[in-house]
């Protein structure tokens, strides 16, 4: 029964050491600086590139598979891919237009001034 109450008394400090970490790091991360809001906006437009460049080969590729994947019976959803039903050229020339705008956008970022280390996080 002894070893029973230190595992439980070790599980709720470990659970309150990583919660208050936690805590402390959202308090931390929620004031953001100027530097910090763009490394944001370049790191949201990167994923951005990444999701257009990587549909956009999908429906190149595979523009029939592609588009059967994402009917929905949600209306919302269904809307976006309805138009290429059918019609895998037209899938297939929207693929082109998002792997040359995904590349436009990756190829316009730049890396900020200052890069983050892991120094940095964990200091």
């Amino acid at each position: 029964m002894a070893v029973l109450d230190r595992t439980q008394g070790f599980r709720r400090a470990f659970w309150r050491d990583v919660s208050s970490s936690v805590s402390m790091g959202f308090a931390r991360e929620a004031v953001m600086d100027s530097g910090d809001r763009q490394v944001a906006m370049r790191r949201t437009a990167e994923m951005a590139a990444v999701f257009m460049i990587g549909d956009g080969l999908l429906g190149i590729l595979q523009p029939t598979r592609h588009v059967e994947l994402w009917r929905s019976r949600f209306v919302i959803v269904d809307n976006l891919v309805r138009p290429f039903g059918g019609r895998p050229g037209r899938r297939r020339g929207y693929g082109v237009v998002q792997l040359v705008a995904g590349l436009a956008l990756a190829s316009r970022l730049r890396a900020p001034a200052k890069s983050v280390t892991a120094g940095d996080i964990d200091g």
